[in-house]
């Protein structure tokens, strides 16, 4: 299987410090990736440095194929490379039907959008008239989620590529990450 996203011996970091160091995974078609660990081990600055939004000092980031190492992040969004940050990134006043619908091309994509939504975290279907502000935390980041599919999808759409159907879990990341900040220092 070809991998949609391919980041190899990915090095980055703040000033002088290298806070993420040679990391490398494949995610292929359909498949999900997590990324955890305690706070301050590089998990933002890892998705900071594959989307561009830190400079990659060594490495490589390939999208669908493409070495998209240097490319602007803008760029990067348009080719459907999305990064969700942790703060709320829903428009709160807006209800979760118009936030979902900032994720679609036409309004006539919007009944399926629903459909697949609903098949994920169905208490956003029950919510759909309700403002994004009044969720619980939880439901807000389901929305984020489902928001930035959208946005992905509508990226994907416009290149002429098909979508997903399954999703599939696998670990795959390789290589050294980040130190915890107490021993950043040490070689």
């Amino acid at each position: 299987m070809s991998s949609v996203l391919d980041v190899d011996e990915l090095a980055s970091g703040y000033g002088s410090w290298e806070v993420i160091s040679n990391v490398g995974s494949a995610l292929g078609k359909a498949e999900t990736l997590a990324i955890v660990g305690k706070n301050g081990m590089g998990k933002t600055s890892l998705l900071k440095a594959i989307v561009g939004f830190l400079p990659a000092w060594r490495g490589r980031v390939k999208l669908a194929g493409k070495d998209v190492t240097r490319i602007a992040s803008h760029l990067k969004r348009k080719m459907g490379l999305v990064y969700v940050p942790q703060e709320h990134a829903l428009f709160q006043d807006l209800s979760v039907r118009d936030n979902l619908r900032l994720g679609v091309l036409t309004d006539d994509d919007m009944t399926a959008r629903f459909e697949q939504v609903g098949g994920w975290f169905p208490v956003l279907t029950k919510r759909l008239s309700q403002r994004a502000g009044t969720l619980s935390g939880g439901e807000q980041k389901m929305l984020i989620v489902a928001r930035a599919d959208g946005e992905a999808r509508r990226a994907a759409a416009r290149r002429g590529h098909g979508r997903s159907a399954a999703v599939r879990r696998r670990p795959a990341v390789r290589g050294a990450g980040a130190r915890p900040a107490r021993d950043r220092h040490l070689p």
